[in-house]
Parts: C-alpha cells; sequence; structure tokens
C-alpha cells in the first residue's frame, strides 16, 4: 500500500506516526526567482521526495505488521509522544465490543466509553476512588432507547431519565434507599411518595419560611370560587371561561355558605354555564353568600385509586427507626418489608415480573 492511498484510510492517530519518520540524508536543493531551473537538480528533488515517501511506506508497513499487538496506550505514545497521556489512556476490544478508559493521575478515578452489540455505545463515569459508578449514559439492553443515571454514592441510584418500552420518556428521583420517590410519567402525570406544597419566605423573620400542603384527593379536580348576593331570593352565578374550558360537563358539584340570616340556600340549576341559587322555602330576602364549585378536568374524569404497585419496590433495606409510619410502615403490613427492614426479595422480584415496569428498563449497578 503506498503512502497516499493509506492516508485515506488509516485512523487519524496513525497518521501521526507519518511526521515522526527519519528523513533521509539527502537535502532539497532550492531554486532562485526567476532563474531556469538545472534538469539535473530537479530530477535530483524528484529522487529525494521518492526516497523519503518510500521510507513512510516502509514506516507504515512496519506499523500495520504490529498493530495487533500494540496497546492503545503504547499507540498514542509512539503517535503524540506523551508519556502521561500514555499513563492515562488505555484502549480494549473484543470480539463484539470496544472501550476507551481515562483515568486520573493517581489512576483511581475513571471515565469508560465503549460500545458492545448489545447497548450500543455506553459513558461510565466513577468516583474519585475508581469503584463506584456516580453517572451513565447510553443505551437500554434489547431495546431502541437510552438512559441516563446518575447515582447516589454507595447507596445507588439518585436519579434517572429513561426511553420507557412503548414510546416517551421517563424521569425518576429516588430516595436514600433507593425507592421511588418522584416520577415523571411518559402521559404527563406526577406521582411522588412524599407530599406536595409550596414554600414562601417569612416577611417577618429571616430565620424561617412557609411550608403550605396541598390538598389532595381521589380525582383530577377543577375549582373556581366566590362571592354573591341574592336578589328577591334568586342569583344566577356565570362561571368563568377558563373553568369551562377545562372542566367536564356532569359531576359539577356546588357549596353555598349565607353569610346572614335566611331559610337557606339551594343550587336549583347546575351547568357548567350557569349555577342557579335560591332561597329555601320561597324565601325572598337579598342575604349575601359565598359559593365554591367543584369540577372534573375534561378528557381526565376516569381515575383509578387502585393501581399496581411500581413505586414501593425497594432495593435496600430501611433502618428500623424508619418503620413506625408512613409508606414504611404500611411496607411492614403489607409484606414488602420484614420486621427488621429488611427488604422481602422474594415478593419484590415477583411483583416485578408480574407488573408491568414504570422504572427505567434497565439499572445500571453502582460498583
Amino acid at each position: 500500500m503506498t503512502a497516499s492511498k493509506y492516508i485515506a484510510t488509516v485512523p487519524a492517530v496513525a497518521l501521526f506516526a507519518l511526521f515522526v519518520v527519519p528523513q533521509q540524508q539527502g537535502q532539497l536543493k532550492t531554486f532562485q526567482p526567476n532563474t531556469k531551473a538545472k534538469a539535473a537538480d530537479v530530477n535530483y528533488n524528484f529522487t529525494v521526495l521518492d526516497d523519503r515517501l518510500k521510507a513512510v511506506d516502509d514506516s507504515i508497513k512496519q506499523l500495520e505488521d504490529n498493530l495487533g499487538n500494540i496497546d492503545g496506550s503504547r499507540l498514542i505514545a509512539s503517535s503524540v509522544g506523551s508519556r502521561e497521556l500514555a499513563e492515562n489512556v488505555a484502549f480494549g476490544r473484543s470480539e463484539n465490543s470496544g472501550s476507551v478508559t481515562i483515568r486520573n493521575r493517581s489512576n483511581a478515578s475513571k471515565a469508560v466509553l465503549g460500545a458492545d452489540s448489545q447497548n450500543g455505545a455506553d459513558l461510565w463515569v466513577y468516583d474519585p476512588s475508581g469503584t463506584h459508578v456516580v453517572a451513565y449514559a447510553g443505551g437500554i439492553s434489547g431495546k431502541s432507547g437510552g438512559l441516563i443515571q446518575i447515582n447516589n454514592g454507595i447507596r445507588g441510584r439518585g436519579i434517572s431519565a429513561s426511553a420507557t418500552a412503548n414510546g416517551g420518556g421517563l424521569l425518576t428521583v429516588y430516595d436514600a434507599w433507593e425507592r421511588v420517590a418522584v416520577q415523571l410519567q411518559p402521559d404527563g402525570d406526577i406521582y411522588k411518595t412524599g407530599n406536595n406544597g409550596f414554600v414562601h419566605p417569612h416577611p417577618n423573620d429571616p430565620t424561617r419560611q412557609i411550608v403550605y400542603m396541598s390538598i389532595e384527593g381521589p380525582e383530577r379536580g377543577t375549582y373556581f370560587r366566590g362571592s354573591g348576593r341574592l336578589r328577591d331570593g334568586t342569583a344566577t352565578l356565570v362561571p368563568p371561561e377558563h373553568w369551562r374550558l377545562v372542566t367536564a360537563e356532569g359531576r359539577i358539584t356546588v357549596q353555598l355558605t349565607p353569610r346572614g340570616d335566611c331559610r337557606g340556600l339551594f343550587a336549583a340549576e347546575v351547568s357548567r354555564d350557569r349555577i342557579v341559587v335560591r332561597e329555601s322555602s320561597r324565601g325572598h330576602s337579598s342575604v349575601e353568600f359565598d359559593y365554591f364549585v367543584c369540577g372534573l378536568r375534561s378528557r381526565f374524569e376516569k381515575h383509578e385509586v387502585y393501581q399496581p404497585n411500581t413505586m414501593f419496590l425497594p432495593r435496600r433495606s430501611v433502618p428500623v427507626s424508619k418503620l413506625g409510619s408512613g409508606n414504611e410502615k404500611a411496607m411492614v403490613h403489607n409484606g414488602i418489608l420484614l420486621p427488621d427492614g429488611t427488604v422481602n426479595r422474594a415478593l419484590v422480584e415477583c411483583l416485578r415480573q408480574r407488573v408491568p415496569a414504570v422504572e427505567p428498563a434497565r439499572s445500571v449497578p453502582v460498583k
């Protein structure tokens, strides 16, 4: 193979070898501008160039013969002359995979970029000790999707984002015991095992903040509220347009609270378009009242309260101090956790096989 043909196919790292081949003893002759060159001098220069190309061809042939016996670090060292790069970069290759490993000066912390026939390309990032995977990005075995996972030190997964088997994406946040804490699902639903609320700065005390919790229930509700007044025992409420646009017809409820003495109030007519309020016993007062109107979000009227367990399938034991209340107490009662806080692995693995997996299809170990 000639040098000109080899340049088109040789890997980029090997091209460096072309520039470290010793030059021949003959030096090229130079010519003065606007003067005729002697034919002998031109032929001499062509001879020198031809000798140099032959030397390059010989060097490339030797590189080809020995390439199979040269590991990646030595190849880099001989190509760019960097001893430090040679010590910190290593190449690996097998029948169906390849990898590049980059280490720090202490040879501990590392990043591994690999590719194989099962998962495609993978990137593994390790902690400073080089023993625990702190981040991963790559493919999902046997699926045309990807997975990004950030691990929580030696405890396990912290955050993962993946493509689900039926399309879309899935974002999951885990707690300190590698249990699902928050999950953003492909259909836009957010599931969590804790509470939902907001935080407000305390206007009078810089050392504290105000935390409010949301009201939650077994439906996807919508509401509006306000105040009104009867006129001759009757009032008509017109729901705001934004509420009408997102609320399903039917299953609308109205709560009425009079602010003065009257015979009582009731909702005589209820729809998305209007609500008619009347005084009981055909009263004719002009009492003020408050109202609270609830509905269901349009196209989301149906909600299954009891669903297959996909959130409470722990991988790690829970301290006994955490078992007295909340989710942990319920998991001890239903058998997922044993009384000492260890995981009932037989039951959990059975549930993982029977229930459609909502967690990422592939879990990357921390070691």
